[in-house]
């Protein structure tokens, strides 16, 4: 998975424009990222990961694009 795949799917999510996704856009800073939409972003990135996402453990923790990153890139899921 890539970067822009990342910001894309939370971009969809969330309903904003790729470019209004930001490392940035979390549930701190985004006025839809809620309980819902977090659940909703990694069940998108886990379909798009065959399920490889599930495996992470702290994966619910990820709550902005940028710890979403790191942890996809910690766990070899980021090319």
């Amino acid at each position: 998975m890539t970067r822009e795949e990342v910001y894309a799917t939370v971009g969809r999510v969330l309903n904003l424009k790729p470019e209004e996704v930001t490392p940035e856009t979390g549930a701190e800073t985004a006025p839809d990222w809620d309980s819902l939409a977090h659940i909703n972003i990694l069940t998108a990135l886990d379909e798009k990961t065959d399920g490889k996402i599930a495996e992470i453990d702290d994966f619910m923790d990820a709550t902005s694009v940028a710890k979403i990153c790191e942890a996809l890139n910690e766990n070899g899921l980021l090319n």
